[in-house]
């Protein structure tokens, strides 16, 4: 003899509803913690500040994980991570200029700070996998990738 319990109508709706969840939100769990990295333009890299954009992403290790500016570069961000050019502080921008793309990088997303410059990202591909955040003067603007996906990068 088998010991069924028995659930009552709005308890295996529950139930269901609960499973549903988990179920869509296990894949984002897994994924983690999103780590960001910073472009130091900085004649070198553990000086404090992020300098003048410039070098060549894919070429030099320019990305720190570093908010002020100092820290190890590493050539490459890891994919799903997030890249910034500046900080979101008043000393921290990334003055103008541009960031040359060799080859294809890819990224998790990017952030462009308030309180950087106008940035250029010149030749190359970048796969991005996320959004592209682009903070000014007037507030936030966020722009999806969907509305990016036939935009070259210049």
């Amino acid at each position: 003899m088998k010991n069924w319990i028995q659930l009552s109508k709005s308890s295996r709706i529950v139930s269901l509803l609960l499973a549903m969840a988990v179920t869509l939100l296990l894949p984002e769990m897994a994924q983690g913690a999103v780590t960001h990295y910073y472009w130091d333009c900085t004649a070198t890299i553990g000086n404090a500040g992020f300098g003048t954009a410039g070098y060549t992403w894919g070429t030099n290790a320019r990305w720190t994980q570093n908010t002020a500016g100092t820290g190890t570069g590493v050539l490459a961000i890891p994919t799903g991570d997030a890249g910034h050019f500046g900080c979101d502080s008043t000393t921290l921008g990334l003055a103008a200029g541009t960031v040359n793309v060799n080859g294809t990088v890819t990224v998790g997303g990017i952030f462009f700070s308030q309180y950087s410059g106008s940035i250029v990202l010149s030749g190359g591909s970048i796969s991005c996998n996320g959004n592209i955040n682009v903070d000014n003067c007037r507030g936030a603007r966020k722009l999806s990738r969907r509305a990016l996906n036939f935009l070259p990068v210049r």
